[in-house]
């Protein structure tokens, strides 16, 4: 993790995203277009050689701005267009559901969302169970925990949990 001054998380995704594109090249070599891998090779290399790198520690990148997400929407889509050999007018929805992929910023906000209920969950530690949503007095940057809130009203799912009855 790369930290900066204001947490725009834009030092941080830039070197995720030139790591990112060092690991494309192996992708690029085993995309060849005379002998290549089968498509679902190049997308089980992709999910587990190069979408790690995307998603380690990815929960606090909620708080980022789309624009500052975007080299990571830029790399996660020019690896779709390697795994499905399509050209850079191929739409991105398409390539979506022919890989079984979804966007990196749904990625995030999955990942920030179970992180979320992870938190709840803890036994010995109440802060985050009783912890409320408070009106802020200075336009800052909402953090990890507002926006998983904010996330949770959006999707519309329930706060509590429920206990699961035998059928």
């Amino acid at each position: 993790m790369t930290f900066d001054t204001k947490l725009t998380w834009k030092t941080h995704i830039a070197k995720i995203a030139e790591r990112v594109s060092n690991r494309l090249n192996v992708l690029k070599h085993l995309a060849g277009s005379v002998w290549g891998c089968a498509r679902s090779g190049l997308n089980t290399t992709y999910k587990m050689f190069i979408q790690p790198i995307m998603l380690y520690c990815c929960e606090p990148l909620i708080t980022a701005t789309e624009v500052n997400l975007k080299p990571l929407e830029k790399a996660h889509n020019q690896a779709l267009r390697l795994i499905t050999g399509g050209i850079k007018s191929t739409p991105i929805d398409a390539m979506l559901l022919v890989t079984g992929s979804t966007t990196i910023g749904s990625l995030i906000k999955e990942k920030a969302l179970i992180l979320y209920e992870k938190l709840l969950r803890i036994p010995m530690d109440k802060f985050f169970s009783t912890y409320e949503n408070r009106p802020r007095h200075l336009k800052t940057q909402s953090g990890l925990i507002q926006k998983a809130i904010e996330l949770k009203k959006a999707l519309q799912i329930d706060d509590k949990p429920k206990s699961l009855s035998p059928p």
